[in-house]
Order: C-alpha cells, then sequence, then structure tokens
C-alpha cells in the first residue's frame, strides 16, 4: 500500500515558484516578490507576497493505481487597500498577472516528482482579505493531478 500524497512539500513546491530564484521578474517599475509562503502567516510580510494554500481534492483507485486531484490557491497580495480604491493597482496587476501564469506554466518542471501536472483553472483579479485586512492582488487556482502505483 502507498502512502498519502505529501501535502506539505506539494505546498512548498508550489511556493517556491515564486520565491527567489525561482520568482518571475517584477514588471519593469513594480516591486518584486518579497516572500512566498505555504504556511499561512499570522500577517502578511511585506509587500507583495505569495500565499498558498489546499483547498480541495480527490482520490480514485483502481487497476493498480491510484489518482490524486487537489485544487491548491495561489494568492498573490499587491498593496492593502480598500477594496472601493481598486483602481489605483489595476495597471500593476494586470502587469503581475502575466507574470505569475508564466511562473505557473513552468510548475511540471519545478514540481517533478510531487505531480504529474499543474495547470492554471481560472484566476480573478480584484480585492483580497486577509486576517481582517483587504488588499488588491490576484487569485490563481491550480489544479494538480498525481498518478502512481497501489494496493490494498
Amino acid at each position: 500500500m502507498s502512502s498519502a500524497p505529501d501535502y506539505r512539500a506539494t505546498g512548498a513546491a508550489i511556493a517556491a515558484l515564486f520565491a527567489g530564484m525561482a520568482a518571475p521578474l517584477a514588471p519593469a517599475g513594480l516591486v518584486a516578490i518579497r516572500s512566498s509562503t505555504a504556511t499561512g502567516p499570522n500577517q502578511l510580510a511585506a509587500l507583495p507576497c505569495v500565499v498558498v494554500s489546499p483547498m480541495d481534492g480527490s482520490f480514485r483507485a483502481g487497476g493498480g493505481g491510484r489518482w490524486e486531484g487537489s485544487t491548491w490557491s495561489v494568492a498573490f497580495y499587491l498593496a492593502e487597500r480598500a477594496i472601493a480604491d481598486l483602481a489605483r493597482d489595476i495597471d500593476a496587476l494586470e502587469a503581475w498577472l502575466t507574470k505569475l501564469v508564466q511562473a505557473v506554466g513552468v510548475a511540471h518542471v519545478q514540481l517533478g516528482g510531487l505531480v504529474d501536472s499543474c495547470r492554471i483553472a481560472r484566476w480573478t483579479v480584484g480585492g483580497l482579505e486577509y486576517a481582517g485586512l483587504s488588499y488588491s492582488g490576484i487569485a490563481l487556482e491550480l489544479e494538480l493531478t498525481n498518478t502512481e502505483p497501489w494496493s490494498t
């Protein structure tokens, strides 16, 4: 019998797509991503930052294998803002959206061994909340799949 997937490692691998040397270059004139984490902090670090968290998942087994699908949230926080003031950041958010989508586009390579595929299922640009505060940002919803040999 195989063990369950390592969700902490998966979250850390997704967060690593947006951190350090792997981080996408900031769009011209904008500040680079300052931190990326899969362990939700009590409050957000210096902005802009990324917080990764699992949303849901499912398993299917049969024919000597197990298929696992999971959905992950990647939240990019650009600036603390009143939601009604979002228009100030829309140009920056549109520029960052391209960079974030490109970063996930290489995920199948950088998440190697942990997942078979990683794709963006949907994205939204607008207001995000964290710890009771409002931010302008981008939410990506990632769908990951993994298959492995399985016996009961």
